[in-house]
C-alpha cells in the first residue's frame, strides 16, 4: 500500500498522480477552497474525481491562457494534470502542473459529449455503396 493512500485528501497533490499524466474534465470552479491553515484559495473540481486541485498562480495563469479568463467557460473542458519538479521554498519538489489536453484526448472527449448538437444537415453521397 502506498502510504499516501492512508491519508486521503480533498485535493490532488503530486503523489496522487503517481508520476502519470491524467486527462480530466473540469466540473466546476470554486473561488473559496479552505486550506488546512484556514486560508482560502481558488480551486477546480473534476468530473469523476472526488478530489479537486487548489490553484496556485502558475496553474491559474496556464488555465487562463488555454481556457480564457471567464471561469464559467472552463466547465466541460478537458485539461491534463502531470507532475513536474518545481522550486518550493528553496527545495526542488514534485508539484502538480496543468497543461492543455492533447488533441487525441480532446477528440475522444468531444465524441463523448452528449450536449454536442447534431449537424444541421447530413450530406448524402450517392457513390457510397450501401
Amino acid at each position: 500500500m502506498n502510504i499516501n493512500e492512508a491519508f486521503p485528501s480533498a485535493y490532488i497533490n503530486a503523489a496522487a498522480l503517481n508520476g502519470q499524466k491524467h486527462t480530466v474534465e473540469i466540473e466546476r470552479f470554486d473561488r473559496e477552497c479552505e486550506m488546512p491553515d484556514g486560508s482560502v484559495k481558488p480551486g477546480v473540481y473534476f468530473k469523476d474525481r472526488r478530489a479537486g486541485l487548489i490553484l496556485n498562480r502558475t496553474n491559474a495563469t496556464v488555465l487562463e491562457s488555454i481556457l480564457g479568463q471567464e471561469t464559467d467557460s472552463w466547465v466541460g473542458k478537458c485539461i491534463e494534470l502531470r507532475t513536474e519538479k518545481v522550486n518550493f521554498q528553496g527545495q526542488m519538489v514534485d508539484g502538480v502542473r496543468v497543461a492543455p489536453a492533447t488533441a487525441a484526448t480532446a477528440a475522444a472527449q468531444s465524441t463523448k459529449d452528449k450536449t454536442k448538437p447534431a449537424p444541421a444537415f447530413i450530406e448524402e453521397d450517392d457513390d457510397v455503396p450501401f
